[in-house]
């Protein structure tokens, strides 16, 4: 049964939390079975091992999205290495906070929800090149969810696209 939620939520209401046993995960559903089943069956697994941190996003004291963070390392396309290069920065590979996955309960589609995460996501990075570089967020985005990133800055990294991802970075410091 799908909730239809007419009103606007209130995002500056959006709390993040990094995910723990205590959070109540089991209404949460997203419309796809791999990330479900990710935030059900492997998330805390996941975290134990190292691989990535999950963090959920809690509204009105319901878990509404999630995400994962790790690290990577990327080469950039040849636009913006040669942008670097100006810079006096040479650089061939160059840190990056990975978003692994982002997902929205699909009660608050269209709500401005994941834009929100990214938005969060963009003050986490600056936070944290306060203590370790960090350039650039990546995302292996779903082909369904392209559109998507590329509203929120996003550039491919080439043109050779697989069948269900496309690699995806955005520069957060090139806009401050």
């Amino acid at each position: 049964m799908v909730i239809l939620i007419k009103d606007k939520i209130l995002l500056n209401d959006l709390i993040i939390q990094k995910l723990n046993s205590k959070h109540d995960i089991s209404n949460f559903d997203c419309s796809d079975t791999e990330l479900n089943g990710f935030l059900f069956e492997n998330s805390m697994v996941e975290m134990k091992a190292k691989m990535n941190v999950t963090y959920v996003a809690v509204y009105d004291l319901k878990i509404i999205a999630y995400f994962t963070l790790s690290s990577d390392s990327i080469k950039i396309n040849s636009k913006d290495k040669q942008y670097f290069e100006e810079k006096g920065i040479p650089y061939v590979n160059f840190p990056a906070l990975k978003i692994g996955r982002l997902a929205v309960d699909k009660n608050y589609y269209k709500k401005g929800v994941g834009t929100e995460i990214i938005l969060r996501i963009v003050g986490f990075i600056i936070k944290l090149n306060e203590r370790i570089g960090s350039r650039f967020i990546t995302v292996d985005a779903y082909v369904n969810s392209y559109n998507f990133y590329k509203k929120n800055n996003f550039t491919e990294f080439t043109k050779n696209r697989n069948s269900k991802y496309i690699a995806l970075y955005f520069d957060p410091f090139k806009i401050i």
